[in-house]
């Protein structure tokens, strides 16, 4: 089907998006899979078998032919990409295996983010294909440092160490140390700070591979890649890894921009109104969120990318515009660039490679990167909570525009709490409930008291008579005297009452004093646990065994066929 054609269906016939809600787990070490990892090894297979056999036509050309190509050309960056950091074999694959696919910025993610990767190594040993990481560089820094907990003077609180000082807000691709003795002194200080734990933590090996790598070629990515890797290698879990950044220079992907490009217009309004049924499927009221719509000035219409060229690497929106005799790029901020319409019919990727190729950086937005990688390129993707709130959206448009029953995909992530070597004890009674009690023992102070002292009971019985009596006074019908005696009768009363409360309150004086206590501590316990039982800390903070154990809950979801085949 051309994606056309599926665009005008859309206009009549749209989907509606389902609304989902995935909660990150509570509890240590505990997954969120969904579907279920028991499930995979047949989802996956009914879906690498769905692509194999579709009669959809884009653009002229099979799904089929397109996902060869795609999945090739990646395959082989992929591999080559994955030699130059660890020295693994650059040995092709066989591009028809399953390929299950996972991805996230180059970062120093906690093990809910990292999990990902351990379910899609394993999913690829259960179905005997291919685990791949796409690296997603193409994202802007958004911090220099990283959580931790610190103890000191009997509390725990939630510190940050800096890594180094780059700079915020440009791509990780770009992205380079700024003082070096301070990255490399980095794990040295991270671990000085720390609360201590049971066991040491992985960090020390993985901040050595890391900088290994950084001294050798001053690429701060690829380093942090390859101390992730040394780490995986060490638990036993492969994968291949693949940036954006190389990805995007594919001939497929390419060919897939000037594609887009070419039905601006209509991509636009697709987009646009799955956006739409988003916001108002979340009630969401900001037109930015979670995304912007893609704009349109004049002639120019925007496109799903992000450009940018070496010598200012802030990311700029791509905007296109169709002539009589060409299609034209820009950034609308001086790069330009234009391809002719029969280089355009005539898949003419070269030309556009060699624009790029003068120091100019065309990468797919969020949305666009995991349609590609769904549609085109793998069998199988998992995604974290946030991940997967975004692909909504995206299987509106795969949908809408390109007509195709989007590809299952998988929600995972996981809880894992540090284990500290004075891990505070969990709370019991909350703070909450403590503050309420005081809130009651403000108005009737004898809920603090037992029962049975006679200055207490009389106490009580005159209280209760005292609110009676105002409940049953008379409000009706009084003459003017009367309402007076009346006033002056409430007041009395009124003062009596006080009177009685402020006793009640001296003689529980004790037993409130007791209770805010109990509230202190009980905030001083939760406070502490909040900073334990934070499930955000970096996965190199945990030691060996902390991760081993996360793997093994993974293994423990393979399919029973599958165990009692071996």
């Amino acid at each position: 089907m051309d994606p056309n054609a599926a665009a005008s269906r859309s206009e009549s016939a749209v989907s509606l998006p389902t609304r989902t809600h995935y909660r990150a787990p509570r509890e240590n070490e505990q997954l969120l899979c969904q579907p279920a990892g028991r499930q995979s090894p047949r989802l996956i297979a009914l879906q690498h078998e769905k692509f194999r056999i579709s009669p959809r036509l884009f653009w002229g050309e099979t799904l089929a032919s397109w996902r060869a190509s795609a999945r090739r050309e990646c395959l082989d960056q992929a591999i080559c990409f994955t030699a130059t950091i660890d020295d693994s074999p650059c040995i092709p694959l066989d591009a028809s295996l399953p390929l299950i696919a996972t991805g996230h910025q180059p970062e120093l993610f906690h093990p809910g983010v990292w999990v990902k990767n351990v379910w899609a190594a394993r999913q690829a040993e259960w179905t005997g294909g291919i685990a791949l990481n796409l690296i997603v560089d193409s994202d802007t820094v958004k911090t220099r440092s990283v959580p931790i907990p610190l103890q000191g003077n009997g509390q725990l609180r939630e510190t940050r160490i800096e890594i180094d000082d780059w700079p915020i807000g440009i791509p990780w691709e770009e992205t380079r140390v700024v003082h070096a003795d301070k990255f490399r002194g980095f794990a040295d200080r991270l671990l000085r700070t720390m609360a201590p734990l049971r066991e040491a933590p992985l960090l020390v090996e993985y901040w050595q591979a890391v900088c290994g790598v950084w001294e050798q070629n001053g690429l701060l990515t690829r380093a942090l890649v390859a101390g992730r890797r040394r780490i995986e290698h060490k638990l036993g879990l492969h994968t291949l890894e693949l940036p954006v950044s190389l990805l995007s220079q594919t001939p497929s992907f390419l060919r897939f921009v000037t594609k887009l490009a070419g039905d601006a217009a209509r991509f636009r309004s697709v987009y646009n109104s799955v956006l739409q049924r988003y916001r108002r499927l979340y009630q969401l009221k900001s037109p930015t969120h979670p995304i912007p719509d893609l704009a349109c000035e004049g002639e120019w219409i925007e496109l799903p990318f992000w450009i940018w060229d070496d010598k200012n690497p802030r990311r700029r929106g791509v905007f296109t515009r169709s002539k009589a005799d060409s299609l034209e790029f820009s950034d609308r901020e001086g790069l330009h660039w234009r391809l002719s319409h029969a280089e355009l019919a005539g898949h003419n990727v070269p030309r556009l490679a060699e624009w790029l190729n003068q120091g100019i950086r065309l990468r797919p937005r969020a949305l666009i990167t995991t349609l590609y990688f769904r549609l085109f390129v793998s069998d199988w993707f998992i995604h974290g909570i946030g991940g997967a709130k975004y692909d909504e959206i995206t299987d509106g448009i795969l949908q809408d525009y390109f007509g195709v029953e989007p590809p299952c995909y998988q929600v995972a992530t996981a809880t894992l709490w540090l284990p500290l070597a004075d891990a505070p004890r969990r709370p019991g009674r909350t703070a909450r409930e403590f503050r309420q009690a005081l809130r009651r023992a403000q108005e009737n102070p004898e809920l603090l008291l037992p029962r049975g002292e006679a200055r207490l009971e009389q106490l009580l019985i005159r209280k209760h008579q005292l609110i009676e009596a105002w409940r049953e006074r008379p409000r009706h019908g009084l003459t003017q005297r009367q309402r007076r005696e009346r006033r002056q009768e409430n007041l009395r009363q009124h003062r009596e009452l006080q009177e009685v409360r402020e006793e009640l309150t001296r003689l529980a004086g004790d037993a409130v004093h007791s209770l805010r206590e109990e509230l202190y501590n009980a905030e001083k316990v939760e406070a502490d646990w909040k900073v334990a039982a934070f499930r955000e800390y970096p996965f190199v903070c945990y030691p060996e065994s902390s991760l081993r154990r996360l793997i093994q809950q993974v293994s423990r979801e393979r399919p029973e066929d599958q165990i009692h085949d071996q």
